[in-house]
């Protein structure tokens, strides 16, 4: 799928039990960071997800890597969705 058609990455039900209210990208949200990590990984953006924050019950899993797409981009484009 090439960049003009991808319509972005919902990751909202996976954090709905971590936040009460629908989260913004702000420093009242900051502990948003201890659930969701976007990170870039050479010209690839990886999506890691940990379902316990600061907890140690759950590790930080990797959900998606999309190859060929910068952060920035997926930010620019609204493309992530929290």
């Amino acid at each position: 799928m090439t960049q003009e058609r991808f319509a972005g990455v919902d990751v909202a039900p996976l954090l709905k039990h971590c936040e009460k209210s629908k989260p913004v990208l702000d420093k009242a949200s900051e502990g948003l960071m201890n659930y969701l990590s976007v990170t870039n990984n050479g010209t690839n953006t990886s999506i890691t997800i940990d379902r316990d924050g600061t907890a140690s019950t759950f590790a930080p899993t990797l959900i998606l890597t999309l190859n060929n797409v910068a952060t920035e981009t997926l930010l620019v484009n609204h493309q992530l969705i929290v």
